[in-house]
Order: structure tokens, then sequence, then C-alpha cells
């Protein structure tokens, strides 16, 4: 679910602390070079053997954080799920379809409306990167078509099947937001998927000042399940949190209330917000 300020400022963060470390990294490279350059190899070797240390450790770093928040698995039979560019559902509104090739375009130009890191987009690989993400067999998305008109309106998602709750994730053409496609897209998509899966709890993450996305998940019955990190972690995080005290007022300050906690402490993550689905598949 994507935010703005908030975001833009976590993205724009997240993105100077990679240049800052790659440029670092960089420097004692160079320095490592220049020393061996000038017969001074041992001393070369320490900065080498210094910048492989650094880095050993930052993995072991994230390895760990990435097994500590990694979720539960599950196995998922995907023959209960229509193939791509098959119809999953649909009522007097909207048409759900399953992604299909076909559709790269439109998918890599809502991605680009979206997107803090235009600039990647001028890359080929990343956008091939990008749209094999979409087409991952581990993911289930669906492209959203009016139904008056047949358009292409966005497309919501289960970003990972294999997940114990699944997550859901939606974007819409800017032209197509605030017209009740995105509740009414979601809504049938999580009762299809709940009926034919039988899995009833869907998770959903949105970003602290994103009021529409908030508003949306209270609009379809989701209720507040904690917080979570995102992009931002440890060191970098807590300096976020320093640098960007500014970014609260009182919209943050209900937020933060509502999910119990304080607002200086709810910077820089994101919230967390839970779906049960039981009453409408009768479990």
């Amino acid at each position: 679910m994507k935010g703005n300020s908030i975001k833009k400022a976590r993205d724009r963060y997240n993105q100077e602390w990679r240049e800052a470390f790659y440029n670092d990294v960089l420097a004692q490279l160079q320095e490592a070079i220049q020393l061996k350059e000038n017969g001074k190899d041992a001393e070369g070797d320490a900065v080498v053997n210094n910048l492989k240390a650094e880095l050993d450790r930052k993995i072991k770093e994230g390895e760990k954080r990435l097994k500590a928040t990694e979720p539960s698995s599950r196995v998922m039979d995907r023959s209960v799920l229509p193939g791509y560019g098959e119809e999953f559902c649909e009522n007097d509104k909207v048409l759900l379809r399953v992604i299909c090739p076909e559709e790269r375009e439109d998918y890599l130009a809502v991605s680009f409306e979206y997107s803090c890191m235009k600039s990647f987009f001028k890359d080929d690989s990343f956008k091939d990167e990008l749209w094999n993400d979409f087409m991952n067999p581990k993911a289930f998305v669906c492209t959203i078509i009016d139904k008056q008109t047949g358009s292409y309106v966005g497309y919501c998602s289960i970003k990972n099947l294999q997940q114990e709750d699944w997550e859901l994730s939606i974007e819409l053409d800017s032209q197509w937001c605030h017209k009740g496609y995105g509740s009414t897209a979601l809504s049938i998509f999580m009762k299809k998927l709940a009926l034919l899966t039988k899995n009833r709890f869907f998770r959903a993450r949105v970003d602290i000042d994103n009021v529409a996305s908030q508003s949306l998940m209270k609009k379809l019955g989701a209720y507040p399940n904690g917080v979570s990190e995102f992009m931002l972690h440890g060191k970098n995080l807590e300096e976020f949190k320093k640098d960007n005290i500014d970014m609260i007022n009182d919209r943050i300050r209900e937020v933060a209330e509502e999910f119990c906690m304080e607002p200086e402490d709810i910077l820089g993550l994101v919230l967390e917000y839970r779906f049960d689905m039981g009453n409408e598949i009768g479990m």
C-alpha cells in the first residue's frame, strides 16, 4: 500500500545511505590500490582485509535480521487458481483477470508512476527484473479491468503465496484513484481467494501518513495488528527517526495512539493491518 511524504523520505534516506556506503567501499578500494602502487603492500592488504571484515559483518547482520523476520511458510496448491490471462472474479464494476505477458507495459507504467526511483527505469535490466517479480510463480497477481470501458485500472496481488500470512498489494493508475475501484477490487479478490483456498487471513502494510490507504483498510474491515520495519533497520532506522522528528503532526499522533505507540517511535515504520474473511466464507 503506497504512502506519500513518509515513504518518499524513507526511500530517499535509504538511497542516500546506499550511495554513501558504496562510495565508502570504493574509496577504501582506491586507497588500497594506491598503497600497493606505492610499494606499501602490507598497508594495502590491511585496508582490503578490514573492508572484507566489515562487509562480512554487514552480510551476517542482514541474514540474521532476515531470518528473524521471515514469516512461516505454507505449501500452496496453485492448481486451484486460474492460469495467466484467465478470469478470476468480477462484479458490476470491475473484472479481475490473472496477469498475462501482453500487459507488461501497463504494469511497468503504473509502477513507474508510484516509484521514488524513476531514474532506474532507464535501465532495461531493472524493468526486466521488476516484470519478473510480477510473473513470479510465488505471487498471484490480478489485473483490474473497468467493466464499462475495458480499460486497465491497475492490479492487486498476493506477494508470496508460500507465506503463512498472505500480504496484499494494490496499485491503481492515478486516473482511477478515489473512485471506489481499490476497495471493490480488494474486496472481491480476498473473498474469491478465501473461497478457493480456505485461507481466511490476509495482511496489508501501510505507511503512517497514508490516510487514503488507512481509510481503505478500515472500510474493508481490517484491524490494526502492530507495526513492522520496511527498508530501514537498526542504526539507519534510529537516525531516520531523529532526522525526521519534525514530520510528526496531529495525524501521525492519532495513528500512533491507535497503534499504542509514541509518535517518535512510529516514524520510519509501517502499519500492519489484518483481515479475517472467515465470516465471508462461512468459517
